[in-house]
């Protein structure tokens, strides 16, 4: 398992080392703010639906399951 994440996460620590070391030297990127307004929300639905989903899935397997 750690194999096939190794890559990754290396990229994911390079990637943090490399952000605090332009902020050390003084050059902080400014990122804009309108993608995180737009995707929020969207991110947001998806859960619930998905949450939903799930839930209603778990109830039916249970009804099936139960006692009668």
């Amino acid at each position: 398992m750690l194999r096939e994440i190794l890559y990754r996460v290396a990229f994911c620590v390079a990637a943090a080392v490399g952000a605090v070391e332009l902020q050390r030297l003084g050059h902080t990127p400014h990122l804009p703010d309108k993608p995180h307004l737009f995707v929020g929300p969207a991110l947001a639905l998806l859960l619930v639906f998905r949450t939903s989903s799930a839930n209603d899935r778990y109830w039916e397997g249970r009804k099936l399951w139960a006692p009668s």
